[in-house]
């Protein structure tokens, strides 16, 4: 019967990402990035197939930060974990001429900034020329603000959406070498991530934050399928989102 319950969750667990989006874009399993020691940190790519993009930007869900991609059973696409995440779902509408995506665990279960390191590491010897971001969502927001103290400089910049009060209120993005930006809708209902945390933030400290409204609500106000996850307007906050990071001033 155990044997029969593990099976189930590992079917249902996962909902596959198949190797073609309505896109255009590609979901693969990449294991080129390795750790010190020869072990492999996974992490997935999607791409409508651009050879030299101006960006990638790796996304971490939120919540425990799980996405553990591997290979679908038919061997053409990714399974995640969590591909109804903001973080995850919107990968799609990211990637085209311009833009590649990479998917990872979040460091808030998984605390390895080793892990993330190799793996921005990996990207930067397969596409040189490009701008690196991160970007996280909810209590993935802990995850952007360890590697924004550790990798200050390092890459293009972080990307904050529906952050945590408490990250908001702490996270002094002041004097910064990369760039920094908030994402947040005005009327998010969770509790632990109030539109007011980001004000303060972006009051306080100047960071950069788009403020998006509208949508719809689904689900619990504190998943993706609400405003927390920007539910029904996924693509304008994504627009918004692709705008600031092609403002970058070395462009």
């Amino acid at each position: 019967m155990m044997h029969l319950f593990i099976l189930t969750a590992l079917i249902f667990g996962f909902s596959s990402a198949h190797a073609q989006t309505e896109s255009g874009a590609k979901d693969s399993l990449i294991e080129t990035a390795h750790y010190k020691n020869g072990d492999i940190a996974p992490y997935a790519l999607t791409t409508i197939g651009i050879a030299n993009p101006k960006y990638v930007v790796i996304l971490m869900p939120g919540g425990d930060g799980k996405l553990t991609p591997r290979v679908s059973p038919d061997g053409q696409g990714v399974l995640f974990l969590k591909p109804g995440n903001f973080a995850i779902r919107i990968r799609t509408l990211i990637a085209d001429h311009e833009f590649v995506t990479a998917e990872t665990d979040s460091t808030v279960s998984i605390p390895s900034i080793e892990r993330v390191k190799v793996i921005i590491e990996d990207l930067q010897s397969k596409f040189p020329n490009a701008k690196i971001y991160v970007l996280s969502t909810s209590r993935g927001s802990q995850s952007i603000q360890d590697l924004s103290i550790a990798m200050d400089g390092k890459i293009a910049g972080f990307i904050n959406t529906s952050s945590l009060a408490s990250v908001n209120h702490e996270l002094d993005t002041r004097g910064r070498k990369s760039r920094y930006l908030l994402v947040h809708h005005r009327y998010d209902s969770c509790k632990s991530t109030g539109y007011e945390g980001a004000v303060y933030n972006h009051k306080t400290y100047g960071t950069d934050l788009i403020t998006m409204e509208g949508g719809t609500i689904a689900g619990n106000v504190c998943g993706p399928q609400a405003h927390h996850g920007y539910l029904g307007i996924e693509s304008e906050t994504v627009l918004r989102i692709k705008a600031w990071i092609k403002q970058d001033k070395q462009d």
